[in-house]
C-alpha cells in the first residue's frame, strides 16, 4: 500500500508540471541608430503583414532596441519613423515559424516626408537560436504522395526530423 501511495504521489508531482508547448509565432528585434551610431529612442516601428494586411506597432526603448514578439509567420514590411529622420522601410522580410529575426536600422537625417527603402533580404540561416520551424503549404500537400493518405507523414519533410 505504501508503494502504491508513493507511486501515486510521484505521478501527481511530475504531472503537475506543464509540458512546454511549441510556439508558432515569431519575433522581430533590433537596434535603431542614427548616422553616428548613437541609439535613437522613441522611434515608431510598424510591422505590416503583406498577406493579411495586419499591422503591429511598437517603439524603441531608451537604448534604441525594440522587440516585436508574437508575430504570425508570413511576409512583412517593416517601417521605422521618428521626428527629424527619414522614414526607413524594409520590404519582403519573411518570418517563419518560431523564428527570431534581428533587423537593425540606421536612420538618415532629413525631413519626415522623405523615406529610404531598403531592399535587403533577411538571412535564410537562423543564427540567434537553435529552434527551427517549417510551413508546409497547400501546394506541397496536394503534390506529394502521402503514405496511406496520412497527413502526419508530412512531419518527415521538416529539417532535422528522423523517423525510426
Amino acid at each position: 500500500m505504501k508503494r502504491f501511495l508513493l507511486a501515486v504521489a510521484v505521478w501527481v508531482f511530475f504531472s503537475a508540471f506543464p509540458a512546454p508547448g511549441q510556439e508558432t509565432r515569431g519575433t522581430i528585434t533590433g537596434t535603431i541608430t542614427d548616422p553616428s551610431g548613437a541609439a535613437v529612442a522613441g522611434a515608431r516601428i510598424t510591422a505590416r503583414n503583406t498577406q493579411t494586411n495586419t499591422v503591429v506597432q511598437g517603439a524603441s526603448s531608451g537604448d534604441g532596441t525594440y522587440s516585436m514578439p508574437y508575430l504570425l509567420p508570413g511576409p512583412y514590411s517593416i517601417s521605422v519613423e521618428v521626428q527629424g529622420f527619414k522614414r526607413s522601410v524594409r520590404e519582403g522580410v519573411e518570418l517563419r515559424i518560431a523564428e527570431r529575426i534581428n533587423l537593425d536600422f540606421r536612420l538618415e537625417l532629413g525631413a519626415t516626408q522623405e523615406s529610404v527603402n531598403v531592399t535587403e533580404e533577411a538571412p535564410l540561416l537562423e543564427v540567434n537560436s537553435a529552434t527551427s520551424g517549417q510551413v508546409i503549404d497547400r501546394r506541397r500537400i496536394s503534390e506529394l504522395p502521402l503514405s496511406e493518405g496520412n497527413p502526419l507523414t508530412l512531419v518527415q519533410l521538416a529539417p532535422g526530423i528522423v523517423v525510426t
